[in-house]
C-alpha cells in the first residue's frame, strides 16, 4: 500500500491482520486509515529552527586549490611561513582534483611509483575578502632550477597578495597567470581571526596525508588490494 498519493482510494480487507499483512502497519490509526496531517505535522520543521544552535563558530573546512578567478583574496603576509611539502595529486573523474601531503621518508618510493603525480611544492595560505580560508598550492623549481612559466606567475602573485587585494586571472598566450587588484578594499584588512599557518596546514590535510605505503592511495597507485 502506498500513501505518496493523496487521492487514492483504499479498499480496507477486513480479515486482513494489519499487524502481520500490513507492510505499512506503522502509518495506520486506529480507523485503518492514514493520518496525514498529524503525521506532517510531526515532521514539521519549527519555524525558530536554528535558533539553538551557535552559527558563530570557526569554519573548519580548508580547502587545496588556486584562488577563484572570481573572488578576491589575499596570501598569508609572511612568506616565511609558507611551508613545503612533498604532494601527490590525483585526478579524479568526478571530484576534480584530490590533493595529498606524503610523508617526506615516502617521497622516493612514491616518485618511482608515479613520478608525474609527485611534486615540492609550497602551500600558500590565503582568504578570500568574504572570510573564507584556502591553501595554494604551487609548484617550486626543481633541481636543475626549471619551472613553467604557470608556477612563476602564480608565486609573484601569492607575493603581490600578501600586501593587497587581487583577484586573479589567466592569460593563455603567455602562459601566465594575472593579476586585478582592488578598487575600493585598500583599507580592509584579512580576517584571520585566530587562523595560524600551522592550523590551516593542519585543516586542509587532517584526512588527505600519506603516511605509510599501506595507506589506500598508494595501493591503488600500485594497483594491488
Amino acid at each position: 500500500m502506498s500513501i505518496d498519493n493523496p487521492d487514492t482510494n483504499y479498499i480496507v480487507d477486513k480479515d486482513a491482520n494489519p499487524k502481520e499483512d500490513s507492510p505499512d502497519k506503522g502509518c495506520l490509526n486506529n480507523d485503518g486509515g492514514t493520518d496525514r496531517e498529524n503525521l506532517l505535522s510531526s515532521l514539521r520543521i519549527p519555524q525558530n529552527f536554528g535558533a539553538g544552535f551557535d552559527t558563530t563558530g570557526q569554519i573548519t573546512i580548508v580547502r587545496v586549490v588556486k584562488p577563484s578567478k572570481s573572488m578576491f583574496f589575499r596570501s598569508w603576509p609572511d612568506p616565511d611561513k609558507w611551508e613545503k611539502f612533498w604532494i601527490l595529486t590525483l585526478d579524479c573523474a568526478f571530484e576534480g582534483r584530490e590533493t595529498f601531503i606524503v610523508a617526506s621518508n615516502l617521497s622516493q618510493p612514491l616518485n618511482e611509483i608515479a613520478p608525474s603525480l609527485m611534486a615540492v611544492k609550497v602551500i600558500v595560505p590565503y582568504i578570500y575578502f568574504e572570510g573564507e580560508v584556502s591553501a595554494w598550492p604551487i609548484r617550486i623549481p626543481k633541481s636543475d632550477g626549471q619551472l613553467d612559466t604557470w608556477n612563476q606567475s602564480a608565486m609573484r602573485l601569492a607575493e603581490t597578495a600578501t600586501k593587497k587585494w587581487i583577484r586573479m586571472g589567466s592569460n593563455q598566450e603567455i602562459s601566465q597567470y594575472i593579476s586585478f587588484p582592488a578598487q575600493a578594499l585598500e583599507d580592509r584588512d584579512p580576517g584571520w581571526g585566530e587562523w595560524t599557518p600551522e592550523s590551516i596546514y593542519e585543516q586542509a590535510f587532517k584526512d588527505c596525508s600519506i603516511r605509510s605505503m599501506d595507506d589506500p592511495v598508494v595501493k591503488h597507485l600500485r594497483g594491488v588490494k
